[in-house]
């Protein structure tokens, strides 16, 4: 079982939680999967800081997903606040959050029909906006890259 704990965490980042999930499928009690875990944390293989760093890295970059998103994902494998917000401001620069938020904001808009009444644009303008919510941005991060409200020519 060791053994298998140690390949798993040396292919790729594995929080706590995961580790202990996957050895107990393969058949290892509570208390057996604890321990492994615990010598794995002692041992170093598994490091609760650096598995949030590369989970907020990736999904930031490749994923496009916002902090709103990434922060539940990290909270639901039990992970702690400080090693979640550590990474989280390891990572954060304001200009590419920006940037990743209007290009999906621009990759949606694409799919959407064009929007000529103003009815058409306000739809419009509500789909982007769960469109973000959806991928875990904050409403007034949403509302800065859409632009003012009443300018719906934008949309």
């Amino acid at each position: 079982m060791y053994t298998y704990a140690t390949t798993l965490c040396a292919r790729s980042e594995q929080c706590p939680q995961e580790v202990r999930r996957k050895l107990m499928q393969r058949g290892a009690t509570p208390e057996q999967a604890d321990d492994l875990v615990a010598r794995l944390v002692s041992e170093g293989y598994i490091d609760e800081m650096r598995y949030a760093s590369a989970y907020v890295h990736d999904k930031l970059r490749f994923d496009r997903w916002g902090r709103v998103k990434i922060v539940t994902m990290l909270r639901s494998k039990g992970l702690s606040a400080a090693a979640i917000d550590a990474a989280w401001e390891e990572h954060y620069d304001a200009a590419a959050y920006r940037d990743a938020l209007d290009a999906l904001l621009a990759a949606k808009r694409r799919t959407l029909p064009p929007a000529t009444t103003p009815e058409e644009r306000r739809r419009a303008c509500q789909s982007l906006m769960r469109y973000a919510a959806s991928r875990g941005y904050e409403a007034h991060d949403i509302y800065a890259a859409l632009g003012a409200p009443d300018d719906a020519a934008d949309y």
